[in-house]
């Protein structure tokens, strides 16, 4: 069984709101709020990985398709504050 698996298993018949597409960017789940937390480091790297964006239009795609739709259901973490 994967890591993501078995942090999923964790919350066994709770409601995790994800972002599809974007598994591999997940480091957690805050045990109080029971909300995902993602990396925006790793974020951004799959953007510009997958859709070969530059930095600032991955930044740009974050901040208007996840950053403002986001409505506090999901935890992004700012990788200056975090160690993943």
């Amino acid at each position: 069984m994967d890591r993501l698996q078995q942090l999923f298993d964790r919350y066994d018949g709770d409601i995790l709101v994800r972002i599809t597409g974007y598994d591999k960017a997940i480091i957690g789940v805050c045990d109080h709020s029971q909300k995902v937390i993602y990396s925006l480091h790793k974020i951004i790297s799959i953007l510009k990985e997958k859709d070969g964006m530059t930095l600032e239009e991955a930044m740009e795609w974050y901040e208007y398709n996840i950053s403002d739709v986001n409505f506090g259901q999901l935890i992004i973490a700012d990788d200056l504050y975090l160690m993943n």
